[in-house]
């Protein structure tokens, strides 16, 4: 991050009036300090020069959660749990970010967002750097970080979030965790060697994150689905061939898959993308599509085609999607 880190050794205090910046952007964002003062267990930071973005979340044992936007000299101090942070250093165990063999992944661009992320763990700091193209959703980033991917995204969209909805200063809310929807699906369809469910979908307006997606033809449809692989092989769906065909409306008009705000509404609901996955030999998956639509369009049906033809009869079904 740039030179203008704070150490925050004693407790922040949150300003309702911000001080005025005294540094400008820095063209090479400089990562936060490979150690952590002994009252902090997560440091986590991003910054673009290409997004014009500079942004650090610290959280202390106590709960507190620093959050910093180093371009404009903003501060917010969340007011959560030692429980919250306490929970948030487990869940980075469990995923494997002390165990991880290397600290660097991908290439670093002029044009890259660059990800930080420190953690503690009894007297261990492990810190990772991650270079990636600013149109990479954290989805997407490296397979190495295994499940480590959707954390880093839930907690740019924590960030995020809170800055786009409070003004400067303390914020009076836990730390924002992502539950996983449920969803009552219907009876299953089978083409070639998947089995699929659709339940009824829901519909939103915008995707917060950086940057904010809102979409072009009046709303965000995202169809959650259930798939079943039943084979002793791996099934590969994708956006750009298991469902090429998108959805139609009740006048044949076409909508295809929506991959990058598919990306997103998964990171943000921690369910997975169908738009790129890989179903392991007969794993049960549910997931999600997002189609941008317009707002009065109804009688929606989903294609799906077979993740292995041609062998199939018949290599594609349609399936009609339940109203909103």
């Amino acid at each position: 991050m740039p030179t203008h880190t704070p150490t925050p050794t004693t407790s922040p205090t949150a300003t309702r009036r911000p001080p005025t910046p005294t540094s400008t952007f820095t063209a090479t964002p400089q990562p936060p300090s490979g150690t952590l003062p002994s009252n902090v267990l997560v440091r986590f930071a991003y910054a673009s020069q290409s997004l014009h973005v500079d942004r650090e979340a610290t959280y202390y044992e106590d709960g507190r959660v620093l959050i910093q936007d180093h371009q404009r000299g903003d501060q917010w101090v969340v007011l959560g749990t030692p429980e919250d942070v306490a929970g948030l250093v487990d869940q980075l165990e469990r995923q494997g970010l002390f165990d991880l063999p290397q600290d660097q992944f991908g290439t670093p661009c002029s044009s890259c967002i660059t990800y930080w992320l420190a953690g503690r763990r009894d007297n261990q700091v492990k810190t990772i750097r991650i270079d990636t193209p600013p149109w990479i959703t954290a989805s997407q980033l490296p397979r190495e970080l295994g499940p480590l991917r959707h954390t880093i995204a839930q907690l740019q969209i924590a960030v995020d979030s809170t800055i786009a909805g409070n003004p400067p200063g303390e914020v009076h809310i836990p730390t924002p965790t992502p539950t996983p929807p449920s969803f009552a699906f219907g009876s299953s369809q089978t083409v070639g060697d998947l089995e699929v469910a659709v339940a009824a979908p829901l519909t939103i307006t915008e995707l917060e994150g950086t940057p904010k997606l809102t979409p072009t033809r009046g709303q965000f449809l995202i169809v959650p689905l259930r798939v079943v692989n039943r084979s002793d092989g791996y099934q590969q769906l994708a956006a750009q061939t298991t469902f090429v065909e998108g959805i139609r409306d009740r006048w044949g008009h076409r909508y295809p898959v929506d991959i990058e705000a598919s990306n997103r509404y998964s990171e943000q609901s921690g369910l997975p993308s169908l738009a790129f996955h890989k179903l392991a030999p007969w794993e049960t998956v549910q997931g999600i599509l997002v189609f941008d639509v317009p707002s009065g369009a109804r009688g929606f049906r989903l294609t799906v085609r077979d993740a292995d033809p041609p062998v199939s009869n018949p290599p594609a079904i349609v399936i009609s999607i339940p109203e909103p």
